[in-house]
This record gives C-alpha cells, structure tokens and sequence, in this order.
C-alpha cells in the first residue's frame, strides 16, 4: 500500500510527459488556431498593436494578462509564434500537475491518475494548450487556484489561510486571462459555508481583479460592463437568429464535440458517485451551476457554444467527474478493480480516437494552406519599410504576425458608424465599404483577398464583379494566387 502511494507521483509525472509529448506533436503538424476564425493570431496582432502604443491597461474587450503573456513570451523568445506555443504548452504541464494534486485529495489514487489521463489527452483542452489563446494560461492558474483551495479546505475547522490567500491570488490571476474564471470565485467561496468568516475573505480577495477591470472600464468608457456585454451583443446578432431547438442544444452539443461521448457518459455516473462522497462534492458543485449558466446564456443568445473553446474549463472538471465514476470499482476488490481497469481503458481509448478525431477536422478548418504561407514569406522578402498591405478580415492577423511588417504598415476593414448590435448583413456592408476606400484612398502597396470572406463578396457584388472600381487608377498584378486567398501587387497607371 505504501509503496503504491509512493509511486503515484511518479506515474503522474510519466502521464504529465505523455502530455507535453502530445502537446509537441499537436504544435508540429497544426497550425496556431482551433477555429477558422484565427482568433489566435488574432490576439497576436492586437497584442503588436498595443505595443505600438503601450500602456498599462491593453484592450477593455479581453482579459489584459494575456496581452503581456503573449509579449513577455514573443519579445523574451526570439518573437517567434512557436516561442509562445511551447511555452503555453509547458504551462499546461504545471496545470495538470496542480490538477493532479487537486483529485489525489478528493478521491483515491487510482482514480486521481485516471482524471490525470483524461484531462491530458481530452481534445479542447490538448488544443487549447498549443496555441496563442488566453484559455490554456487561464486553465493552468485555474487548477493551481483549485489545488491551494483544496489544501486550504483539508483542515478541520479552519481553512489554511496561506493556502486561501494563495487561492484567491491565482483566481484573480486566471480572471485576468479569461473573464470566465470569475464565475468560479463565488462558487469556491460559498463552497466554504461552514466557515462564513473565510468564505467572505475569500469571495473579497477574489473580487480585486474583477473590481479593478469594471472600474478602468467605467473610468475609461462609462461603462462598467462593457468587456462582458459587448461579446454578448455580437453573439445575438448570429445566434438569437437560430431556432430556439438548436440554441436549447448548443451546449450539449459543443460539449460532445470538445470532449466525446467517451467522457460524458460516464461523467453521468460520475456526478451521481461525487454527490455520495462528501469528499468530491467540491466537483459538481463547481460544475452544475456553471452549466446552468451557460445554458441560460446560450439559449438567450448572449454566446455561441459552437466556438469550444469556452468549453475549456468546464471540460477539464468533466474530466475529473467521469473519472470519479470509475471510484468505487477501482477501490473494490481484485475482480471490480479489473473490471474497473478495463473499462477505463475503453474510456480513455475512447477519449483518444475523439482528441486524434477532432484534430484531424480542426487542421482541415483551419488550415492555413499554401496562399497565406506563401504569401507571407513573399512580404517578409520583397516588401520594403515603406510598402503598405491592405489584407481582409479572415488572415489579416496571420499576416500581420508572419509578415514581418511593422503594425503601421498594415490596414484591415474598420467601420465606427455602425454599432456591434446592429445586423451584420449592416456591418458587412460597412466593412466592404471601408475596404474600397482604404485601397483607392492609401498608398496601397499590396493587397490581399481572401474571397470566402463575405466583406470581400460584399465589396465585389457592389463593384459589379470586379475587385476595383473601373474608373479608379489601380492596376493589380496577381502574385499569389490558391483557392480562395490572393496577394496582388497594386500599382497606379501611369507609375
């Protein structure tokens, strides 16, 4: 029995390097996107452009730790996007560590390996760990938080207050990479009710952050929850356009996707086993309510659950819960300890063919393909300090990033006088017309279209098929040209 304990560590730390092995081959064949959105490039080139003009607070739309993240981790690394991967992913090394820790002290240690194992090898969370977003950081600090909230509540009657204070740091710490890590700061603090004195210091320390955020946003915009209503307003434009069916689904629906059926089902059994041992109740309850929430929020429109990663924190509990119902069997004797094992397996084979799965269509989306990469290596050789690019919506953040251009030297679609709240058939509009201007209006050196993208179907449905005016004096050149991407060289007659 002891010499079992003493080797826990040590295979949690060989599942922890299987992990970091996975990560790596995720980095080497995908590229730095879980959606074809290419919000990750897209976080970079808002962090270049706070660095153009740096100030204490980056952007009020997101969460500011991620922006310094991203600058401390591309400007400290040789500016590199694989320097910022591989660091995202060694982080999630220490998270499933801390992980780890949380579930050997609420369950057996069988059974904390196997949530180790799921939670190492789950799709959206793997996936989230090997790019440029804020959710892999933001996941780390959130089960290092959880491990010290866990160290705290193991004594009797009063909480470690080292431990809590260390809690309510790294929570804060995590809402600075994604808002949603302040939905767990209440949870935790009335998961201490039979400590009222604790639970208020906790919910206190772990409100400065959001505190702070809400006070810059009201200083700054007059609007103390404009970071947490703006992405809500952008959701309904899409969503509440959906059938109330298929928005009651969403969540559902997203979290087989990110996770499989191979962790949900028994993550059914799993909740059932934790409300039955006192010891793991900590993970429904931090569960339950979010999901409600998250229900509440999908069905009203306010967010889009197709988008997986705001799955990422909720997927790795789940993990931890379908973990959970393999307990009692793995604690039995020999015979259900086999029969426990086996089934694991199954599960954890399961869990593996949807992570290799849901990869495989993530490279397929978000494939960048030749044109961008071609495109880019074409700029960072031929385009002087004095050339500027004109780009679309949909690889506008690539090619910032891998161009080698100065952020001045790049302008992308802009509208102001429509709001986000208003049709986006509206707003598509405005972009397209903002794109013409800027390339008849600037000293356009190159441009490139990307004509899946439907600001660009916009600006040549209403230029009668033709990317430019006919009048004006532009005069494109074809440099690349694949599927539907193309770099053009715009030259002025008469030049």
């Amino acid at each position: 029995m002891n010499s079992r304990r003493i080797a826990e560590p040590f295979y949690a730390l060989g599942l922890i390097v299987g992990a970091l092995l996975l990560r790596l081959a995720i980095i080497a064949v995908s590229d730095n996107a879980v959606s074809s959105e290419q919000e990750a490039y897209s976080r970079l080139n808002l962090m270049l452009q706070w660095q153009r003009n740096p100030g204490i607070y980056p952007q009020l739309e997101f969460a500011p730790l991620h922006t310094y993240w991203l600058a401390a981790c591309y400007y400290g690394l040789g500016r590199s996007v694989w320097a910022v991967r591989l660091a995202t992913a060694a982080l999630s090394g220490v998270g499933l560590w801390a992980l780890w820790d949380v579930m050997r002290r609420l369950c057996r240690g069988r059974t904390a390996l196997l949530a180790l194992a799921l939670a190492a090898i789950a799709y959206i969370p793997a996936a989230v760990s090997t790019v440029s977003l804020a959710e892999g950081p933001a996941l780390a600090l959130f089960c290092l938080a959880l491990s010290c909230f866990v160290r705290a509540s193991a004594a009797r009657r009063t909480p470690d207050w080292g431990w809590l204070v260390a809690c309510a740091l790294l929570l804060n710490l995590a809402g600075g990479f994604r808002f949603e890590a302040w939905a767990f700061v209440p949870l935790l603090a009335l998961a201490l009710w039979r400590t009222p004195r604790a639970a208020l210091a906790l919910a206190a320390m772990g409100a400065v952050f959001p505190l702070i955020h809400i006070g810059v946003c009201w200083y700054k915009l007059g609007d103390p929850l404009h970071s947490l209503l703006l992405p809500s307003q952008v959701a309904q434009i899409q969503e509440l356009g959906k059938p109330a069916a298929q928005r009651l689904l969403g969540w559902p629906l997203a979290l087989r996707a990110a996770l499989g059926w191979g962790v949900l089902l028994p993550a059914l059994i799993g909740v059932v086993v934790c409300l039955r041992e006192r010891r793991m109740r900590l993970l429904p309850w931090l569960v339950l309510p979010l999901l409600a929430l998250l229900e509440l929020r999908a069905y009203g429109g306010s967010m889009a659950p197709d988008l997986l990663r705001y799955s990422t924190m909720v997927g790795v509990l789940i993990c931890c819960i379908a973990a959970c119902a393999f307990d009692p069997l793995l604690s039995g004797r020999k015979a259900l300890r086999l029969i426990g094992t086996i089934v694991a397996a199954v599960v954890l084979l399961a869990a593996g063919i949807h992570t290799v799965c849901g990869l495989n269509e993530q490279r397929i989306e978000t494939g960048l393909g030749s044109g961008p990469r071609q495109a880019a290596r074409l700029l960072r050789t031929q385009a002087g300090e004095h050339d500027m690019l004109l780009t679309s919506q949909s690889f506008h953040g690539y090619l910032a990033v891998e161009s080698g251009l100065r952020i001045e030297q790049i302008r992308f679609p802009e509208c102001t006088s429509v709001p986000h709240s208003a049709p986006w058939a509206q707003q598509r509009d405005c972009l397209a017309d903002d794109l013409a201007r800027k390339l008849v209006g600037l000293d356009v050196t190159y441009l490139a279209l990307d004509s899946s993208d439907e600001v660009v179907r916009a600006l040549i449905a209403a230029n009668g098929n033709a990317i430019i005016p006919a009048d004006s004096l532009l005069v494109l050149h074809n440099l690349v040209e694949q599927g539907a991407f193309a770099l053009y060289r715009v030259d002025r007659r008469g030049e």
